[in-house]
């Protein structure tokens, strides 16, 4: 044991030796520390673009900045700030929205930041885009896949819903009426399900991170729950890194 303790004193000695070699370079380069504001200073522009199609499905594919959804009248891009990437179709009742990353002309990208002379930004901040899907309204499929950045949906109902987090955020009110896949490589995945925790299986693999569900966790070394009762909802969570949390709340 004093060998192992020796071992990672030593491991966080050169560490934090190689940490202010890094900062001082850096500095000399011009290099002047993280920038918790927005890349892209803009506010919020309010415009009303409605989404036609027979819509089943929604699917959100964020690789920088920021994705909203909000209930409303109809499928709607009602906001957005000036210059950001954004694609929107409607393909086999499916509607597609992907908000991409900017054309980086100063800087670099690096997972889930943006790199430059002045600091590093959080890909969060590179824009953000506001939506709405129609209160009242099953969707049958909801898919979220984050490369970097964030989505935060207010309130939807779905029959399944899927989560891909690689790096960034997703936090979400979901009213999931069969199955919630949710698979998080880093950052954070937190979300509130209508109704309570006997109303899911759970089918949970977790590697070095944390999951939550409804008070319980596991967190360590590949931890695993396997699934009991197939009648129920079905909860299939995956976390490699970071953590998942979900909780429940009772539908009004």
């Amino acid at each position: 044991m004093k060998r192992f303790t020796k071992v990672c004193l030593w491991i966080f000695g050169v560490c934090m030796i190689l940490g202010l070699l890094l900062g001082s370079v850096s500095w000399a380069l011009g290099f002047r520390g993280w920038r918790a504001a927005r890349w892209r200073d803009g506010d919020l522009e309010e415009i009303y673009e409605k989404v036609e199609g027979d819509i089943r499905g929604l699917e959100l594919h964020v690789q920088a900045g920021s994705v909203v959804v909000k209930e409303g009248d109809e499928f709607a891009i009602i906001g957005k700030t000036e210059g950001k990437p954004l694609r929107s179709v409607v393909e086999d009742g499916i509607w597609k929205l992907s908000a991409e990353e900017p054309d980086y002309k100063d800087g670099s990208a690096i997972g889930g930041f943006y790199v430059d002379n002045e600091g590093v930004y959080w890909k969060a901040g590179l824009g953000e885009v506001h939506i709405t899907v129609p209160a009242g309204v099953t969707l049958e499929e909801v898919s979220v896949d984050v490369e970097a950045g964030g989505v935060e949906i207010h309130q939807i109902a779905c029959r399944n819903m899927d989560v891909d987090l690689k790096a960034g955020s997703a936090e979400f009110h979901a009213d999931v009426k069969e199955r919630l896949r949710a698979e998080c490589q880093a950052g954070e995945i937190r979300g509130f399900l209508a109704g309570s925790r006997e109303d899911f299986d759970l089918d949970l693999e977790c590697s070095v991170g944390s999951v939550t569900v409804g008070g319980s966790t596991w967190a360590g070394l590949f931890m695993d729950e396997e699934p009991e009762n197939s009648s129920l909802k079905r909860l299939e969570l995956s976390c490699e890194a970071g953590n998942i949390n979900l909780d429940f709340y009772e539908e009004e």
